[in-house]
């Protein structure tokens, strides 16, 4: 401070998390008459629940010898000066999901998946997200036409797949007011008196929603001479909506909001490719090589 005399500040952040899962899984081989057919589907419900809190003590005016461990362990020789507790709101998600796999003689392969999300960060509105996902695939090396295949080509899968996905990584409390107080005993606000409310340095918005991020895949997968050589191509195109981001803002008297704002896009071609030439029982010997094509925009 002005006085140049030490200063500390004594920071306490609780949390606490409770996590509640709950999934059932069914194998429907008991209907199916056909063992060609093999289906399973899968749901479930979950529940996050945090709970957080900051202690703020800031102590000033030490004696200007004191050393750090000093100041920390003999803090009543100094000043209390402010004072800030704050407790976060809960940050509430709960979540409903399902799955369903299907596929015929291992080789047409179909998988579904949809998740609903309502998170607390986020006004009654604009509270749900819903995001399905789905994915397709056809094993090329077991159909007859590919008899004759099999001396060199263990396995060969082209896949196809769509989903989507939801983002909630911002503060809480950013669609409402909320009000925090503090004490500053050197500094009198209204009336001198050194006590205060803020809503602090970020504007409300109740108008934010979920961040969705949508994905695209279609990829080849192969295995050759009995599983020396392995490897993917894969072409991927993924876009971002919505982005929560923090924008500053200026003759509000704030100083950010959060917002909704922006899109962005990568996409490219990724290989993979596996070389196993020694595989024994107490050694072996492999490669593995990776090229990645992106594009940002």
């Amino acid at each position: 401070n002005s006085s140049a005399q030490p200063i500390v500040l004594f920071i306490s952040n609780e949390r606490k998390t409770f996590r509640n899962t709950n999934t059932v899984n069914y194998d429907f081989k008991k209907l199916l008459k056909n063992d060609s057919h093999h289906l399973t589907a899968l749901a479930g419900h979950e529940l996050i629940k945090i709970k957080s809190t900051v202690d703020t003590d800031e102590v000033r005016f030490y004696p200007k010898l004191f050393t750090a461990d000093q100041a920390f362990n003999l803090s009543t020789q100094g000043t209390p000066f402010s004072t800030d507790k704050f407790r976060n709101a809960d940050d509430i998600l709960l979540s409903y999901f399902a799955r369903v796999n299907y596929d015929f003689e291992g080789k047409y392969l179909a998988s579904a998946t949809f998740r609903a999300d309502g998170s607390s960060k986020f006004s009654e509105g604009n509270r749900w997200g819903y995001f399905p996902s789905a994915a397709l695939a056809w094993r090329i090396s077991s159909e007859s036409f590919m008899e004759s295949t099999h001396s060199w080509l263990d396995d060969l899968k082209i896949r196809a797949s769509y989903g989507t996905a939801g983002n909630n990584n911002i503060p809480s409390d950013q669609t409402r007011t909320i009000w925090s107080g503090g004490t500053s005993p050197n500094t009198g606000w209204i009336n001198n008196v050194n006590s205060f409310w803020t809503t602090g340095s970020s504007m409300t918005n109740p108008d934010l929603k979920w961040e969705t991020t949508y994905t695209r895949n279609f990829g080849l997968d192969f295995t050759l001479l009995n599983g020396k050589l392995s490897g993917t191509v894969e072409y991927y195109w993924n876009t971002t909506k919505d982005l929560l981001l923090e924008f500053p803002v200026s003759g509000v008297g704030y100083s950010t909001q959060y917002r909704n704002i922006g899109e962005t896009e990568n996409r490219g071609w990724e290989v993979t490719l596996n070389w196993n030439p020694i595989n024994k029982k107490n050694y072996g010997l492999s490669w593995v090589l990776m090229l990645v094509s992106i594009k940002i925009k």
